[in-house]
Order: structure tokens, then sequence, then C-alpha cells
């Protein structure tokens, strides 16, 4: 059995170390720009000889600056934290971005 929330605290932590805010919760007087890890679901996948499944996560990125500029930067170094798998005891999980 995969344990989602696992995956999730790998999540925060590599997105964390990016030099931004990270929330995981509505965050009243936040410093901008900021990254807030919204919420997740995930699919069964399982076959009958294996386990598996898809895992969403949904990641927004904040900013007052006018354009998409500092959006797209943010959400690149975002993607970039991600590409390498998560791998626990349990199970490894393959980014797709």
């Amino acid at each position: 059995m995969i344990k989602l929330h696992d995956v999730y605290k790998e999540i925060f932590s590599r997105i964390n170390a990016l030099p931004y805010n990270v929330y995981d919760e509505l965050v009243e007087n936040a410093q901008w720009p900021f990254i807030r890890i919204d919420y997740s679901y995930n699919r069964d996948r399982s076959g009958k000889n294996y386990d598996g499944m898809t895992y969403y996560q949904y990641i927004h990125v904040f900013s007052v600056y006018k354009g998409r500029k500092e959006v797209l930067e943010i959400t690149d170094m975002i993607n970039e934290a991600l590409l390498e798998k998560i791998e626990t005891d349990d199970f490894v999980a393959y980014p797709y971005i």
C-alpha cells in the first residue's frame, strides 16, 4: 500500500527548499511571492499482478508581479525540484510534470 502522506511530505520538502515561502493552507499577510501546495487526489491503477496508483498534486504560485514572468520562473524551479523520482521503503513514484 502506498502511503500518500509520505509522497506529500517529500513533495513539500523539495519545494520548501526553494527560496520562497511554502504553505499548505491559506495564510493571511503572506509574503509575496509564495507557493501553496493545495489539494491532492489519487486513482488506483493496480493490475492483476501489481499495485499501482496515479497521484495528482495541485501546486499554486502567487505573485503580485505584473505579467507572468515571476510565476513562470518559480514554476520552472518547482518542476526542476520535482524531476527526480520519490522513493521510500514502500514505493517508487515517478513524477510526471
